[in-house]
């Protein structure tokens, strides 16, 4: 069957990429435990079925080079300071970049295993070799499944983290 083509792909997604870039410009200074930002687009763009696997792919990118990017700017007087970022393929549009400020919050940021949440660390094949993704070599990657419980259902799905990871 003729899947037909969404409109503006092109367009969202240079929209997407100036605001992401623009908004990971300079080092956050904070005072918080993170600073984060979540990709700004629209769901049913980054989600649709017809929005191509180039686009989805090349928005990935621009995450992950987003994030190198703030690894590269970030102060060396700092102290503890860690930059990574979370993709969700089922829900693009739900990534985002977190620069954790607190070396306690960082550990115990992966450790989620209560009632409603979990993440257990799975082994699958690379995202990087399956989109063909050009990450710094000091970026490790790591796959979390993560299963929402929510009312009697449970929602699954796969997130990438990619950046300095220990």
């Amino acid at each position: 069957m003729f899947k037909k083509k969404q409109c503006g792909q092109s367009r969202r997604l240079k929209r997407m990429k100036k605001y992401l870039i623009a908004n990971t410009m300079y080092f956050p200074i904070s005072e918080n435990r993170y600073e984060h930002w979540h990709i700004s687009c629209r769901e049913d763009f980054l989600n649709s079925h017809k929005t191509s696997s180039k686009i989805k792919t090349e928005a990935i990118q621009c995450i992950i080079d987003c994030t190198e990017h703030l690894y590269s700017i970030k102060p060396s007087n700092i102290g503890f300071c860690h930059i990574l970022c979370i993709i969700t393929i089922n829900h693009i549009w739900d990534s985002q970049i977190i620069a954790f400020f607190d070396a306690e919050y960082y550990n115990h940021f992966f450790d989620r295993k209560d009632t409603y949440q979990k993440w257990s660390q799975v082994k699958v094949l690379s995202m990087k070799h399956q989109r063909n993704l050009k990450v710094a070599p000091q970026f490790l990657e790591k796959c979390f499944m993560e299963e929402i419980d929510s009312d009697g259902e449970t929602f699954k799905q796969l997130l990438w983290v990619y950046g300095e990871l220990e």
